[in-house]
């Protein structure tokens, strides 16, 4: 039998669950998913099932720990999750069901007594939080941990994560989802010139600014400068430190998130320049001291011309922020710091 998301009723489901919430964590998406989540499970059983049978199968649906569960039926009561940190409680539904895409009625039913049981029994345990993560062939559990207290957190992928706060005695301490996004920016000097890239991006404010874009995920802040550079105007380019930084609230296009952009300087490896038509209107190279003076361009771009000039003139040890590697109390793990050249006691960086 086909499953609960497959068909027209499950796309809508999800695209207007992602719509109102991939990048925030309103509550009020709650409604619609409890509305779209039922609209689904009618259209699968009026639809799908055959003409002699118009309800949904009622076998219980068989809980187990985790995928390699050899298939033998488990205590519904007990329902299976592991603790993670500050003693909170981690359910995973696609370790729950185990290869389960269709949801019958009966397993609803069961999941949210086997819920409803777990939560009487954590409550008094001393564990803070749950957190429920609910993979998207599941979307029809969103509405029932919703009516048990649960609240949308964030959407990423093919997962749905929900939380519920359990300690009475202490208020929700659960921290929002990505409060964030960061972008990143190329100055690229070519040193024959001293000269700058600039361009204009096709779908925005036509101004001449630097090139640049968000970061990708897990993507380090070098990477992404020197990534949009080549993709938005073809040159290569090799990142030598950070300039500054822009924090920035409640702009337009941010999907209600701060905006951290980080401005970054560039060393040019290659000249010619060949940009991306579809997202680039112009791009040139231009002097520090053109862009100081031009209109169509941004306070931020003058900011960072007149910081470049310094840096030609004075050394740029005077204007970097630089960027080292380092071990991190995790083994095998490294990060990244920035700061400020440090001198010794002899007065040497």
């Amino acid at each position: 039998m086909p499953g609960l998301l497959s068909g027209p009723s499950s796309r809508r489901v999800f695209r207007s669950f992602y719509s109102v919430y991939s990048h925030a964590n309103d509550n009020s998406a709650l409604q619609c998913c409890r509305k779209l989540s039922l609209e689904a499970r009618h259209d699968h059983q009026s639809l799908n099932a055959p003409a002699s049978c118009r309800t949904l199968s009622s076998s219980p649906v068989v809980f187990c720990v985790n995928h390699d569960f050899s298939g033998q039926r488990t205590d519904i009561s007990r329902l299976p999750h592991s603790i993670g940190a500050f003693n909170n409680i981690i359910v995973h539904t696609n370790q729950i069901l185990k290869d389960v895409e269709s949801l019958s009625t009966a397993a609803v039913d069961d999941f949210a007594k086997a819920l409803r049981d777990a939560l009487k029994k954590w409550a008094p345990a001393d564990h803070n939080a749950v957190w429920l993560h609910i993979d998207v062939r599941h979307s029809c559990l969103i509405s029932v941990a919703a009516e048990l207290g649960f609240e949308l957190h964030h959407a990423s992928g093919t997962t749905v994560v929900m939380t519920c706060w359990m300690n009475a005695s202490r208020a929700n301490r659960i921290p929002p989802y990505a409060s964030h996004q960061v972008g990143v920016c190329g100055c690229v000097i070519r040193h024959d010139t001293n000269e700058i890239l600039v361009t204009k991006d096709r779908h925005k404010l036509p101004i001449w600014k630097f090139p640049g874009g968000l970061s990708d995920h897990a993507e380090d802040i070098a990477d992404t400068a020197e990534r949009e550079v080549k993709e938005e105007t073809g040159i290569d380019a090799r990142f030598k430190s950070v300039l500054a930084f822009r924090q920035q609230h409640h702009q337009p296009n941010t999907f209600d998130r701060s905006d951290m952009y980080v401005i970054c300087r560039l060393e040019a490896q290659s000249h010619v320049i060949s940009m991306c038509e579809h997202e680039v209107l112009a791009c040139h190279w231009t002097s520090l001291e053109e862009l100081l003076v031009v209109e169509d361009t941004t306070t931020l771009s003058r900011q960072m011309a007149a910081l470049l000039l310094q840096g030609l003139r004075d050394g740029f040890e005077t204007i970097d922020i630089s960027m080292r590697q380092i071990d991190s109390v995790y083994p095998g793990l490294t990060y990244k710091l920035f700061h400020r050249p440090i001198k010794s006691q002899s007065g040497k960086t």
